[in-house]
């Protein structure tokens, strides 16, 4: 699947397995910025919301690449309003019902590398619960909304976070559940919260700890 040069608005899209998703240096994949387009993904379980741009749900071998951009428009979801799951907050009053940039939930093989993603509504990217991800010289600049998360990581194994660079306004690299082997090099992180954030383990579940 290929993004060529220019500009391509969609809502949200599914990867299956052995799909690779190239965006083309010219290329940019806008995500619309009307919330129509969007629903929740498929199998995709509702902590911290569901609704989201890119996503897969148990495939295998999923790549998304190249030197192209993937902009959520985010800033077009802006109310002011945060998802509350800070300290204080109602999460039922919370505004989660805005779409995620990528979810990837219990895939194996995942491999996203190159790719610039900027200006999500919410969280960048959530991996859950997945096994042998390679995340190799992708950048986020995600300072538009609230909760604008980089690296969203829950109860996956085998996570490799490498050259990459990350902007973002709410957690650069957040790390819950029972994550085991992760490795994070030569990366920079810029946030106006927390670079790393840990949440403590606990048994598989529909719902995931917040961030």
């Amino acid at each position: 699947m290929v993004v060529p040069a220019g500009d391509f608005i969609v809502g949200t899209v599914e990867l299956k397995s052995n799909v690779t998703l190239h965006v083309s240096s010219s290329g940019r994949l806008l995500g619309s910025g009307k919330p129509e387009p969007y629903t929740a993904g498929k199998g995709v379980p509702p902590g911290n919301g569901n609704v989201v741009l890119l996503y897969a749900v148990d495939a295998d071998n999923v790549t998304i690449e190249g030197r192209g951009i993937i902009d959520g428009q985010g800033d077009k979801f802006y109310t002011g309003k945060g998802d509350n799951t800070g300290p204080g907050g109602n999460r039922a009053e919370g505004y989660v019902a805005r779409p995620h940039q990528a979810i990837f939930y219990r895939c194996r093989n995942l491999l996203v590398r190159d790719v610039f993603f900027t200006r999500s509504a919410y969280h960048c990217m959530r991996i859950l619960e997945c096994r042998y991800v390679h995340l190799d010289g992708v950048r986020i600049h995600n300072r538009v909304n609230l909760n604008n998360d980089g690296f969203h990581i829950n109860s996956s194994q085998y996570v490799s976070i490498a050259n990459c660079h990350v902007t973002c306004q709410d957690d650069a690299c957040a790390l819950f559940g029972s994550n085991k082997f992760v490795t994070v090099t030569n990366c920079t992180f810029s946030t106006r919260w927390s670079i790393f954030r840990f949440g403590a383990g606990r048994r598989r579940t529909s719902r995931y700890p917040t961030a």
